[in-house]
């Protein structure tokens, strides 16, 4: 299968597989094909003998029980596949070493607070250093981006932020505090938003706030604050915040 490269290439490839994914719960198939969402969906079942793209390393695999299959849904710039284990799937990210390392960074900071996260850990594939979190979808829950929950609500006459406020104000206020900390600079509408319960279709909360390989782009002493982050204690995490947050402070941001 060649690597997809139009909507239409895109589009025959989700097909392909039913278009299922680890966003949700949403699936298809032919008008009277006669197969239950039990027997497709990839949290019960494997992909054998499909060949999907891989964004990780540029390469194509055979989906098997310990490979990496992409998830076409998983969207972003940077390099990232999905990979199936015991207990259920994990995400490696790539796309160099200082991007996994400004996520780490971000991650191990993140966790001094009180906020719903991935965590982020580092980890090696074929040689590679990625950054690794888990999945954080399931039968029962999945993840709505708020670029597309935003449509929904302007179908509906309603106020996003007023929803959002209501719905879960604490993890909204704390992804911001959370991004002015770290610098992150690609907080888009497409890498935060809600997760929905599945039984119903109705939003819980924010999903677990995520994507962190943006981290530090304001920062002139990422380095200063990496060798901070590395003592991988409270107190220097806080010091390294304390830094980054002085240079925010110097240069009036």
């Amino acid at each position: 299968m060649l690597q997809a490269v139009t909507d239409k290439d895109r589009a025959k490839i989700a097909l392909s597989y039913r278009c299922v994914s680890l966003t949700d719960v949403y699936w298809g198939k032919l008008k009277n094909e006669k197969i239950t969402f039990r027997k497709v969906n990839l949290y019960e079942n494997h992909l054998e003998n499909t060949f999907i793209d891989i964004a990780l390393k540029g390469r194509q695999y055979t989906v098997q029980n310990e490979c990496l299959a992409r998830d076409l849904s998983t969207n972003g710039c940077f390099p990232k596949a999905w990979q199936r284990m015991r207990e259920g799937f994990r995400l490696l990210k790539n796309g160099g070493q200082d991007a996994v390392e400004r996520e780490l960074l971000a991650s191990q900071i993140c966790r001094c607070f009180d906020v719903s996260q991935v965590l982020y850990e580092r980890d090696y594939f074929d040689g590679e250093k990625v950054s690794v979190s888990n999945n954080i979808t399931s039968k029962e829950y999945s993840i709505v981006s708020m670029e597309f929950f935003a449509i929904n609500a302007a179908n509906h006459n309603r106020n996003v932020k007023k929803y959002i406020l209501s719905l879960d104000k604490h993890n909204y206020y704390m992804m911001n505090i959370m991004d002015y900390l770290v610098g992150n600079i690609d907080r888009h509408w497409g890498n935060w938003g809600v997760l929905v319960r599945n039984s119903n279709n109705k939003p819980v909360r924010l999903y677990n706030l995520m994507d962190f390989n943006q981290a530090f782009h304001l920062s002139t002493r990422l380095d200063n604050i990496m060798a901070l982050g590395k003592a991988n204690s409270f107190t220097n995490y806080c010091g390294a915040v304390g830094l980054f947050y002085m240079e925010i402070i110097h240069y009036g941001i």
